[in-house]
């Protein structure tokens, strides 16, 4: 079953996870790698402290700068009681995710010409794993599409990306 969520801008800034992360009513909310879902914001480029605290960039961390989709309406997820890495709860009031691209999508190139604009990103939802997640939610963006699209009622998450097709066939 796909998932299409309508998301507004919201703008706080760099408040922190603990604030923009909070318990989620039960109802329609995401599910950690679950359906596929379409998510509209706009779309930044944030920096954070990297290597090798990754906790301060004024103490000499490395300077990490990250996609981040800040949303038009706040998201929840639903708790994942029997993950095998432990459990994760359920959030609500997620304002911002970072948007996570995987090599093999060539999503990165547009994303970056579209810097400050309101974009649809479709993918994945995905809990944060590594020091280089820095937000709460991770979306795992497989495209892009300009927000003034209509809203996209089945968005496509291929586990590579699509050659065009000529009608040659061999």
């Amino acid at each position: 079953m796909f998932r299409c969520l309508l998301l507004a801008i919201v703008g706080f800034g760099a408040l922190p996870a603990s604030v923009l992360a909070q318990e989620s009513p039960p109802g329609a909310c995401a599910e950690y790698d679950g359906d596929a879902v379409s998510l509209l914001g706009t779309i930044t480029l944030e920096t954070f402290p990297g290597p090798p605290n990754f906790s301060s960039l004024y103490r000499g961390d490395e300077p990490i700068s990250e996609f981040v989709l800040e949303l038009d309406e706040p998201l929840c997820v639903k708790a994942w009681p029997d993950r095998e890495e432990g459990p994760l709860p359920a959030l609500a009031g997620i304002v911002r995710v970072q948007a996570e691209l995987p090599p093999e999508v060539p999503v990165e190139a547009e994303l970056l010409a579209r810097l400050g604009e309101r974009v649809w990103l479709h993918g994945r939802i995905r809990p944060p794993t590594s020091r280089y997640h820095y937000l709460p939610v991770l979306l795992e963006a497989r495209r892009m599409t300009p927000a003034g699209f209509d809203r996209p009622t089945l968005p496509e998450v291929p586990g590579r990306p699509e050659l065009p097709t000529t009608g040659h066939t061999r």
